[in-house]
């Protein structure tokens, strides 16, 4: 609850590791509203290599630029 940045989540909607839905309520606990992306992935989302990296880097770029 102490987090009161501007925070972006990217989860990927196929991680069997860290399970979306966790990570939804972990993201309802935030004091200020985090932007939750969910992209098609696994846990991996943040390689370069991997085809869903377009849309990582757009989201990414999106944030940034609502800063």
């Amino acid at each position: 609850r102490s987090i009161t940045a501007p925070t972006l989540i990217i989860q990927g909607d196929a991680d069997d590791l860290v399970r979306p839905a966790l990570t939804r309520r972990l993201s309802d606990r935030f004091s200020v509203r985090p932007r939750y992306v969910e992209v098609s992935g696994g846990h991996d989302v943040l390689l370069p290599d991997k085809p869903v990296w377009a849309e990582v880097e757009r989201a990414v770029h999106e944030f940034a630029a609502s800063l």
